[in-house]
């Protein structure tokens, strides 16, 4: 797992806490619950998904967007094995 700092800036974790982990980790705003079930849909169907999503900053829970790109790397059986997230902050 790479991490760029600028991850780290925008959401205040640091390298121990984040590489390695769920993007969980980065404290999603689970309000958006049916647009993270459609990005699973599509990532599953091994198609790439676009979106703007919703974190909190640790630890005082201030929002940040980031206009995300999740491209799923596909094995023999067309299932999704990793993911490459490019990400923005908006």
């Amino acid at each position: 797992t790479y991490i760029n700092n600028n991850l780290y800036q925008i959401s205040g974790l640091d390298e121990e806490k984040a590489v390695g982990q769920s993007y969980q980790v980065f404290k999603p705003d689970f309000r958006q619950l049916r647009l993270y079930a459609e990005m699973q849909q599509v990532l599953q169907q091994g198609h790439i998904w676009k979106g703007s999503l919703k974190f909190h900053r640790s630890p005082d829970g201030t929002p940040y967007w980031l206009q995300v790109s999740v491209t799923p790397f596909l094995d023999g059986d067309n299932q999704p094995y990793q993911y490459l997230v490019i990400a923005n902050d908006i």
